[in-house]
């Protein structure tokens, strides 16, 4: 479809980088969001009225425009923070800017329009908008051998991980997770099922130009893999090779971005991070967009826990 001129500034306004605060899992060892959610749900009033998306995958004008129209002031490239979005938006009912954007889409491929994705304006740097999903697309170990992945996504081995190639200590640049992160957004994108999704989301890479502040982050509390690019851990196992997730159009958030800045590692005293989120910000509904339920099976069995999300970060 052609894009109006007006239309044509969601590439520039929405270059977002996106975030999946939202994949939950049973493994132990590497950190998990702190709160218990099972009572919790999230602000979902939307700042916006309707989808970015039409159900059959074109672009809705109407929409489109009140969001360039309230998202416009990002583009004097200045950092702004979750609730300062929200405010500079006009959005006057709660501290988030919250909207529908694109449908989740199944391991085999099939685009569900009862089933929209919502996400959260949190961070605008350089012009570019940071956007987080504010409810569990799925569930995902984080770095298992064991753990019965969902099948397709990426893995088509329906009975375990063994085959898998990662240690179960490895770290988010070489892990399961990050494995069904990609693998959700080439789903989306996959057959053009959205039109111009692909042009819309860039990488870290883009968004940091020529900075660093996405490709390493401070430590804070016992999180020590906060940097997307780069590892500054160098003790067992974080000392293990790291590889640059920089290119990546979907990623987990880190401690650093969605919990707490502060340094020192006795710290965990939640201040928002360097989103500036509050505590209703870091709640979410529990009930999973892929199967309309709540998980709350803490065992290895394979079904995930949908009360928890996890953070990129490791702890020791």
């Amino acid at each position: 479809m052609q894009l109006s001129a007006k239309a044509r500034l969601i590439s520039i306004i929405v270059a977002v980088v996106f975030m999946f605060g939202a994949l939950a899992g049973t493994g132990t060892y590497l950190i998990i969001n702190h709160i218990n959610k099972s009572n919790a749900t999230t602000e979902t009033t939307l700042s916006i009225s309707g989808n970015l998306y039409n159900t059959d995958g074109s672009l809705n004008a109407s929409a489109v425009s009140q969001f360039v129209d309230k998202l416009d002031f990002i583009l004097d490239g200045a950092e702004y923070k979750s609730p300062t979005i929200a405010d500079n938006a006009g959005v006057t009912a709660t501290n988030s800017f919250i909207f529908n954007m694109g449908y989740y889409v199944d391991p085999q491929g099939t685009m569900h329009t009862n089933k929209p994705i919502t996400w959260q304006a949190v961070y605008a740097r350089n012009g570019y908008l940071t956007i987080w999903m504010i409810k569990n697309y799925t569930t995902s170990d984080y770095n298992d051998k064991g753990y019965d992945v969902t099948p397709g996504s990426p893995f088509t081995d329906t009975t375990e991980y063994t085959k898998g190639p990662y240690e179960s200590r490895h770290n988010y640049s070489q892990s399961v997770l990050r494995d069904v992160t990609n693998r959700i957004y080439d789903l989306i994108v996959l057959d053009d099922k959205l039109d111009k999704f692909d042009t819309i989301i860039v990488t870290p890479t883009q968004a940091n130009m020529g900075t660093n502040w996405q490709t390493t982050q401070d430590n804070a509390g016992w999180s020590v893999m906060n940097g997307l690019g780069s590892n500054t851990g160098t003790t067992n196992p974080h000392s293990l090779s790291y590889s640059s997730c920089m290119s990546d159009k979907f990623w987990i958030p880190s401690y650093y971005e969605a919990f707490g800045k502060d340094t020192g590692t006795s710290n965990y005293t939640f201040n928002g991070g360097l989103w500036g989120l509050t505590d209703t910000d870091v709640k979410f509904s529990t009930v999973r967009l892929d199967t309309n339920t709540t998980t709350t099976d803490g065992s290895d069995s394979g079904a995930g826990d949908s009360r928890y999300c996890w953070l990129r970060s490791s702890s020791l």
